[in-house]
């Protein structure tokens, strides 16, 4: 289990991927978003990160401009479009990550957790 907030994927959690799907034989690799995350609210809501955790802003923005106007929860909407915007960057991941994917060895899912019921839906 990898975890980072707002599940954003970078050199190092690819890294970590390719050693799980390559030397510990990992079939599945789940991007889990969940209701109420804290880093697409914080962006969402209009605050400005500093440090090293400015780094979450790009993606995540990206996700929010994506869902802007659909009905619902904008947070939680940009939370499932982000899940399912890393697991196409893991999927698409060369070389190791894509290979694995395409000879049908790895499969890359994203999927999204509500925190108050438990449950967890498969994005597509």
């Amino acid at each position: 289990m990898l975890r980072v907030a707002g599940n954003i994927v970078n050199d190092q959690i690819l890294g970590s991927i390719e050693y799980a799907v390559l030397h510990l034989h990992c079939p599945l690799v789940m991007v889990l978003g969940h209701t109420s995350c804290g880093a697409v609210s914080a962006v969402a809501g209009g605050a400005r990160l500093g440090g090293h955790i400015a780094s979450l802003t790009p993606p995540i923005d990206a996700a929010i401009k994506n869902v802007k106007g659909l009905e619902g929860d904008l947070v939680n909407n940009a939370s499932m479009e982000l899940a399912k915007n890393m697991a196409t960057k893991i999927e698409q991941s060369e070389p190791y990550v894509a290979d694995l994917v395409k000879d049908g060895k790895v499969k890359v899912v994203a999927s999204f957790y509500d925190l108050e019921t438990g449950a967890v839906s498969m994005l597509d």
